[in-house]
């Protein structure tokens, strides 16, 4: 200690070189910082592109589901013409009675018409 007190210059001397070695530290912290800020930067924009491909999955998936709805209603369709073409031979046997009922009597009208309403709906589902 005597020597620096003998000799003040050195003293400064050494504390400004401990002031650049701080100084060149907190340069290397910021350096850092910057590449942390880089790597926050690129980190954002990588989410970014994920929740934009969650974004378009999301409307995949709502597409699909909207043609599984139409394939359901086709479905639905569909059995509604089987459930007629099903009918239609019922109604065909029905037939020979309404033959055998006395003509322009209520159950003769009542049974023509609904024969001939569902071979029309038939004829109507057999087309689409």
């Amino acid at each position: 200690m005597t020597q620096f007190n003998e000799q003040p210059h050195l003293a400064l001397a050494f504390i400004n070189l401990a002031l650049s070695f701080n100084n060149l530290a907190l340069a290397f912290n910021n350096l850092a910082l910057a590449f942390n800020n880089l790597a926050l930067a690129f980190n954002n924009l990588a989410l970014a592109f994920n929740n934009l491909a969650l974004a378009f999955n999301n409307l995949a998936l709502t597409f699909n589901n909207l043609a599984l709805s139409f394939n359901n209603l086709a479905l639905a369709f569909n059995n509604l013409a089987l459930a007629f073409n099903n009918l239609a031979p019922t109604f065909n046997n029905l037939a020979p009675a309404v033959a055998k009922q006395p003509p322009h009597t209520v159950p003769h009208l009542l049974l023509m018409a609904m024969s001939e309403n569902l071979r029309a709906c038939t004829r109507i589902l057999r087309r689409k």
